[in-house]
């Protein structure tokens, strides 16, 4: 009988190393896909905010140069054909 009880208890033994090595090794994979998971989420921030920069073009602000340009007055000549411009800018512009 003490024999017997001997081997269940290395058995029991056993058993529990077994258990914390598997919760040690959870624990490690549960960290991991926690780094994962964040990585991803920035990941995908980053895409994100590149593609709302990517529907820009090149990423110049035309604005200012459109509105600069919309307050020029451009005139042609019309013995001219068009070569030579007569400009006057608007004051407000500036």
């Amino acid at each position: 009988m003490l024999t017997e009880r001997s081997n269940h208890l290395a058995k029991i033994l056993e058993l529990n190393n077994e258990v914390i090595l598997l919760n040690t090794q959870l624990n490690q994979i549960k960290k991991q896909a926690e780094i994962v998971t964040n990585d991803t989420i920035i990941l995908d921030e980053v895409t994100e905010d590149h593609n709302k920069r990517k529907a820009n073009g090149i990423e110049f602000d035309y604005k200012p140069l459109n509105l600069r340009q919309s307050n020029i007055n451009v005139s042609y000549a019309s013995e001219d054909h068009g070569m030579i411009k007569n400009e006057k800018h608007d004051k407000r512009a500036n």
